[in-house]
């Protein structure tokens, strides 16, 4: 687990399982997720970005996405109420 401050990320491929980041900014980076330990972001900036999902991260959305698509309106309705979830911020913080 890295911790980073103030750091600027520009055009790099940055893997953020379990690290922490305060105060950062990405600027034309790749962002990987593997599905390990959740990151925290404080304060922190993404401009043209671009996520990118590996291992049990990408099987879940994969997961989501065959039952998006091949459950039926239920399953539909399902996923779009966790996406509202999603969209709804943390307590205290601002959107």
């Amino acid at each position: 687990m890295a911790e980073y401050l103030g750091k600027d990320f520009v055009n790099t491929t940055e893997v953020v399982d379990g690290n922490s980041y305060n105060t950062c900014s990405f600027n034309a980076c790749t962002i990987i997720y593997r599905g390990g330990d959740i990151p925290t972001f404080s304060g922190c900036r993404l401009d043209r970005c671009v996520w990118q999902f590996e291992g049990p991260a990408e099987r879940t959305l994969a997961f989501l996405k065959g039952i998006y698509s091949g459950m039926g309106p239920g399953a539909r309705a399902m996923i779009e109420d966790l996406f509202q979830k999603i969209r709804t911020p943390f307590p205290g913080k601002k959107q």
